[in-house]
C-alpha cells in the first residue's frame, strides 16, 4: 500500500507545482469591464444585491439598501 500512497502524493504535488490553466475558458475568452458604478446616496452605499437580465438585452441591478431596481 506504502507504493500506491507514495504515487499519489507525487501526482498531487505534480498538480499544485504546475497547474494548468482552466480548460473551462481561454485567456483570450476572458475580458473584464466596468459596466456601472454605484455612488453613496445619503451616506448608505450603493452595494448591488441582485443582477439579472430579461434576455433581450436589458440588466436589471437591485439595490436593497436604497430601494431601488
Amino acid at each position: 500500500m506504502k507504493p500506491l500512497t507514495k504515487l499519489v502524493g507525487v501526482l498531487v504535488l505534480t498538480a499544485l507545482i504546475f497547474p494548468r490553466e482552466s480548460s473551462a475558458q481561454g485567456a483570450a475568452a476572458r475580458k473584464t469591464r466596468t459596466i456601472a458604478a454605484f455612488d453613496i446616496v445619503n451616506d448608505v452605499a450603493g452595494v448591488p444585491e441582485g443582477i439579472t437580465t430579461d434576455g433581450h438585452g436589458g440588466l436589471y441591478v437591485s439595490l436593497f439598501f436604497l430601494d431601488e431596481i
